[in-house]
């Protein structure tokens, strides 16, 4: 399927920056003259309104002016995958109730950013996983990944993956998620190179650890600096 310009952002595995990257890939296309929504179709361990969860999060680092409504269409609070949160509350996902959801925001924008929950084979439904909707937007995926040692496996893994089901992996975004992740060992400063090699993929990062703590300003100051607006706009458009 054909669709306007957009992102997919995915990760090799939950609580590893998505949200953070997500924001800075649109503060950066803004900074460009573009005009952005972003979307969290899923999310669970808080509820839609919940000021440290990712739907308010991402609203306000992204600096999108949007209802929580438009941006997330399921919350769950319970800290479950999102299908066993949805059985506990008895709701269903439905697959093509956020692909209509997408369609919707590609109207109202020039690009638009859809960041996935956990990786891509979590389930979301009784027959369907982050991977399937990220095959029916056909976006090209940014996958987000640790900094540190180990990291390189669960990436290749997740590339291989993508691949082996027809989705594009545009590049690697290294995210260095807490203090305890800083790559100061020796083994941690090969992984970027290493990803690349075997990956055959673009690698942006490590990206640092915000010591004051991440907000929209440290975002933009310390963050958005690594995206150059020229690749992530091409990137964008190859959606198209």
């Amino acid at each position: 399927m054909s669709r306007d310009s957009g992102i997919f952002i995915t990760a090799t595995d939950t609580n590893v920056g998505k949200t953070v990257v997500t924001a800075a890939l649109g503060q950066v296309l803004q900074s460009d003259g573009r005009k952005i929504a972003v979307c969290k179709p899923v999310q669970s361990g808080s509820t839609i309104d919940d000021p440290t969860g990712d739907t308010m999060l991402l609203r306000t680092w992204s600096e999108v002016e949007s209802n929580l409504s438009l941006i997330n269409i399921y919350s769950f609070e319970a800290p479950l995958a999102p299908l066993a949160a949805a059985r506990n509350t008895q709701t269903e996902i439905i697959l093509e109730t956020i692909i209509e959801r997408v369609a919707y925001l590609e109207t109202k924008c020039d690009t638009i950013l859809v960041e996935g929950a956990g990786g891509l084979l979590v389930p979301m439904g009784e027959s369907w996983t982050i991977a399937d909707l990220a095959h029916a937007l056909n976006y090209p995926l940014v996958v987000v990944a640790r900094s540190t040692l180990g990291t390189v496996n669960h990436t290749l893994l997740t590339v291989k993956m993508a691949r082996s089901l027809g989705l594009r992996v545009a590049a690697v975004v290294l995210n260095t998620e807490s203090p305890s992740a800083m790559p100061v060992n020796p083994g941690t400063q090969t992984n970027k190179s290493l990803i690349q090699e075997f990956g055959n993929v673009p690698v942006i990062g490590p990206l640092p650890w915000v010591k004051e703590g991440i907000d929209t300003f440290s975002i933009r100051d310390k963050i958005c600096p690594f995206f150059d607006a020229k690749e992530i706009r091409k990137l964008a458009d190859t959606a198209q």
